[in-house]
């Protein structure tokens, strides 16, 4: 089963890939669609790994043994989640008489079915397995119209904003590297506001109440963070469980590697995704975005020093973080796209 989950993977990211590439689409259908070979290859990794864990735990259970068959770090892997949702470990079957036919069928193993397969690979808005999810009673009709109102707006003023104020500096550069940063920073910082409103609040729970999904947590107060890791642990929380769950914890499991070397595993997965998506969208093998999330590691400790010193100071680093690592991104991707006079959007063409 393993290697057919692995041919999967390996067809998602360098089958569909590579032919995305070769159909030379413009960079943001590009970008959307490496997101959603990501986010697909993360969906299976999460069901089969948490389903083989569960698989190990209620092989123990029915053995009756006094000895665990799995390691702490393995349980806590199950038990990785958002608060209000229930533990995995406790969604086995049992054979208690009392529990209700519809409550067995949402336990290991009878959940292990195409309905709840789909549910979470084409529905439910989140990253990490789990048998059962909180649902609602209802779709709120006018909540959905007013959310994607909202969205459509967002994505309106991000393309007056970059048409206006982005795309000038980009097809027209100065010689001054500095010079051209600061003219993309507010710009960009706005652009990028924008859209994480567009996908974290409103797409996200638009998609939600489609899919009767309860757990609205998508992220917390990131813009308070006083340090890099606290930014990185509440901007995203989908991506964050996930590599909570399924790479600092797993890796500490099956690899026996300590908690440090962990979580650097944790962001050079993260960083070799985020390449391949902008990979994906821009065409352009340039590990810039990897190098990056990379300098995340050592900013970590530079904002816990100054944390110490000052909240103030901790969040300021968070903040020019943001600034200059937005215009960045752009100067390095944005204009190899407008050097090969590729167009930037689908009406370009």
């Amino acid at each position: 089963a393993k290697w057919r989950v692995l041919g999967l993977q390996l067809f998602l990211y360098l089958g569909i890939g590579p032919a995305v590439i070769m159909s030379k689409i413009t960079p943001l259908p590009g970008l959307a669609a490496g997101m959603v070979i990501v986010i697909f290859s993360l969906k299976i990794h999460s069901y089969c790994a948490t389903n083989f864990l569960m698989a190990l735990e209620r092989a123990m259970v029915k053995a009756k043994s006094s000895k665990s068959a799995l390691s702490k770090p393995a349980k806590d892997a199950l038990l990785a989640r958002h608060p209000g949702s229930s533990s995995s470990l406790s969604d086995l079957d049992s054979s208690d008489s009392t529990s209700s036919s519809k409550d067995r069928s949402l336990r290991f193993p009878a959940s292990v079915n195409f309905p709840n397969f789909a549910y979470f690979m084409f529905c439910a808005p989140t990253l990490t397995y789990e048998t059962r999810y909180p649902r609602t009673g209802k779709v709120r009709k006018v909540y959905v119209i007013e959310i994607v109102a909202e969205m459509f707006i967002c994505f309106a003023i991000q393309y007056c904003i970059s048409v206006q104020l982005l795309l000038p500096p980009l097809r027209n550069p100065s010689t001054s590297l500095v010079f051209d940063m600061m003219r993309l920073a507010i710009p960009s910082i706005i652009v990028w506001l924008l859209g994480f409103y567009a996908f974290f609040h409103a797409f996200l729970n638009g998609w939600a109440e489609l899919a009767q999904f309860a757990d609205r947590q998508f992220y917390l107060e990131w813009w308070n963070s006083t340090t890099i890791e606290d930014f990185w642990s509440t901007w995203n929380l989908l991506v964050h469980e996930w590599c909570l769950r399924h790479v600092f914890v797993e890796s500490q499991s099956y690899l026996r590697v300590s908690k440090r070397n962990a979580g650097l595993a944790t962001f050079l997965i993260s960083a070799i995704l985020h390449e391949y998506i902008f990979f994906i969208g821009f065409r352009s093998p340039r590990p810039a975005i990897f190098t990056a999330m990379m300098i995340q590691v050592p900013l970590m400790s530079m904002s816990q020093q100054l944390k110490r010193r000052g909240l103030r100071r901790g969040n300021l680093l968070v903040w020019l973080n943001l600034f200059l690592g937005q215009p960045l991104v752009e100067l390095m991707y944005v204009r190899s796209v407008l050097d090969r006079r590729d167009p930037l959007f689908p009406c370009e063409r």
